[in-house]
């Protein structure tokens, strides 16, 4: 029934908020008049469906579960755990575009016990002020968000415990690519921070003033005189830096010069699959060292470098990687749902599948202490640490 209520919501803000290009005014009010109905999503409801997905998921995990350990299912760790995704599109109720749409809708986050996610707004052109239309449509996610009883406003780690506690889903804002569009202005970032975003990802695989990301040569781009301002900014202000994208230099440069952790919020490891868009070794410790961390993501190409959905087994070997290279407390987890992450691992397809990833850790053997860092705790410390950086 609440399915069919979702569905009837029409498309939803993963088709409003695509990942490319800014919306029209009246696209935004006409997409956004038909999810207000929906945001009053009986969160009780959600919770019904956690748990007939918590039951799917202990019968997966209780099989594989360690010997002697049996009250300790996968499905019994994860209803106790703070599930924090750090980068997923379509995160706000009656997704309806399609697989990726609907990959990451309140449903799904409910039904994998999901507990809060960073929502990248993209950066889009609005005339001659492109901030504009971030700081416009992060005014209508907050405006939706104070109306719901099922979601709320998240503009640091205390909101996601407290809106925990009340059974709510937080949601953080980010920005997808903070970069040459905006000029060279990092005053904009105040506004950006005024306006509730926390979570800025410095660039988006294009060239411009701050990245020079290149799909062929990925050490190419020192970070420029506006890229160090832009760092120094961020950190001032105590908004959390993101280098998933950025090439390699400028990833190295940007955590050296950063005095707050830094996360690539959305990318997996080089050394098991030898893309671009994964990170090499030095960068993951160097973000350890720094205290932050690399969230992995959902991408099956990134995660085996082959077509066709990958297995759950190859989303656990990069973060056995990185827990090998840097710790278990510099790992976390960033679907990129609705986005590349639209390809998920198989038993991770969508948001509901997440309690699948925690059988399977504790079937490897990785600790509850562990698995839980992984699963929200360790950026629940990377936000609190950047904050403080102010």
């Amino acid at each position: 029934m609440v399915f069919s209520l979702l569905a009837s919501a029409g498309p939803g803000i993963n088709g409003f908020f695509g990942k490319t290009g800014h919306v029209t005014a009246a696209g935004r009010k006409r997409k956004f008049l038909s999810l207000q109905q929906a945001f009053l999503y009986n969160a009780s409801m959600g919770k019904t469906f956690l748990s007939l997905a918590l039951t799917g998921a202990a019968v997966l995990a209780g099989a594989q579960a360690p010997a002697g350990n049996a009250e300790e299912t996968g499905a019994a760790l994860h209803r106790r755990l703070l599930v924090f995704d750090a980068h997923a599109h379509g995160v706000l109720p009656g997704a309806g575009g399609g697989t990726a749409g609907e990959q990451a809708s309140l449903e799904n986050l409910r039904r994998g016990g999901v507990d809060a996610v960073v929502l990248p707004l993209p950066l889009g052109e609005a005339g001659g002020d492109p901030a504009a239309g971030v700081l416009a449509d992060a005014a209508t996610v907050r405006g939706l968000l104070s109306r719901s009883e099922a979601a709320g406003l998240a503009l640091g780690a205390a909101d996601v415990r407290a809106l925990h506690r009340q059974g709510r889903i937080a949601v953080m804002l980010g920005l997808e690519s903070f970069d040459g569009p905006l000029g060279g202005d990092t005053a904009v970032l105040a506004r950006f921070h005024r306006a509730g975003i926390r979570v800025i990802t410095l660039a988006e695989g294009g060239r411009d003033r701050l990245s020079d990301f290149d799909p062929k040569n990925p050490e190419v781009g020192p970070l420029s005189d506006f890229g160090r301002r832009v760092v120094r900014e961020m950190n001032r202000l105590g908004l959390l830096i993101d280098v998933s994208h950025l090439s390699d230099r400028e990833q190295r440069a940007v955590v050296a010069l950063s005095s707050a952790p830094v996360i690539a919020s959305h990318s997996n490891c080089r050394s098991l699959v030898p893309t671009p868009r994964n990170l090499p070794d030095d960068v993951v410790a160097a973000l350890a060292e720094k205290g932050g961390a690399l969230m992995l993501d959902c991408d099956s190409a990134t995660l085996t470098g082959r077509a066709g959905r990958a297995p759950m087994a190859a989303l656990v070997a990069h973060l056995e990687h990185v827990r090998g290279k840097a710790g278990a407390a510099h790992a976390g987890i960033g679907s990129d749902f609705g986005g590349s992450g639209s390809t998920g691992p198989m038993g991770l397809e969508t948001a509901a599948g997440w309690p699948n990833l925690t059988a399977a850790l504790l079937a490897r053997g990785w600790s509850p202490e562990e698995i839980a860092g992984v699963m929200g705790e360790n950026l629940l410390r990377i936000l609190d640490a950047a904050a403080r950086s102010r």
